[in-house]
C-alpha cells in the first residue's frame, strides 16, 4: 500500500537536491535547499523504520546498519581512493611520497565528514551521516517523550 504524503514528500526532496545542485540557482534559494533535502530524507527515514527494528539489542540494530551503511561507505571509498591515486601517478605525483596527503585521505574516511572526504569522493558523507543518525534514532525511539524532546533541543542547540 503506497502513502500519498510520503511518495510525494520523496518526490519534493528529490527535486530540491536536483535543483540545489544545479547552476545558476539564486545563493538565498540554494541555501534553503540545502537545510532541508538531507533532513527530509532522514526524517522519511526514521518514519519509515519498521517498529521490529527499533526492538533489536543495540548491538544487533547497529550491526545490521553496519552491513547497510558501514561495508558499502568502506567500499566505495576503497574504489574512490584506488582511482585517486591511479589519475594522481598517470599525472605524474606518486602520492606515497607525500605521507601528510595519503593520511588526510585516511583521517577524512575516519571522520566521515565531506571536507576530510573531499579529495578522494566527498559524496560519501551521506553513510556516516546516515549510520549516526540512525544510532541516534535508535536511542531515541527508547526515551519517554519528554526526555526526547530535551534531546532534540539540546541537539538542536549543538547544531
Amino acid at each position: 500500500m503506497r502513502i500519498d504524503w510520503l511518495d510525494n514528500a520523496k518526490a519534493f526532496g528529490i527535486l530540491a537536491i536536483v535543483l540545489g545542485h544545479g547552476p545558476g540557482l539564486n545563493e538565498f534559494f540554494r541555501n534553503f535547499l540545502y537545510t532541508l533535502h538531507v533532513p527530509l530524507f532522514f526524517f522519511l527515514a526514521g518514519i519509515l523504520v519498521k517498529p521490529s527494528h527499533l526492538h533489536m539489542s543495540l548491538g544487533e540494530f547497529a550491526g545490521r546498519n553496519v552491513k547497510r551503511l558501514v561495508i558499502p561507505y568502506l567500499f566505495f571509498w576503497l574504489i574512490s581512493f584506488l582511482l585517486w591515486s591511479a589519475f594522481q601517478f598517470a599525472g605524474g605525483k606518486v602520492i606515497w611520497q607525500d605521507l601528510a596527503l595519503v593520511l588526510d585521505q585516511f583521517q577524512g574516511l575516519l571522520m566521515g565528514t565531506s571536507d576530510g572526504l573531499l579529495v578522494v569522493n566527498g559524496v560519501l558523507w551521506f553513510y556516516t551521516s546516515l549510520f549516526v543518525s540512525t544510532i541516534v534514532l535508535y536511542f531515541a525511539a527508547r526515551l519517554q517523550t519528554r526526555l526526547f524532546l530535551l534531546l532534540l533541543l539540546g541537539f538542536a542547540i549543538l547544531g
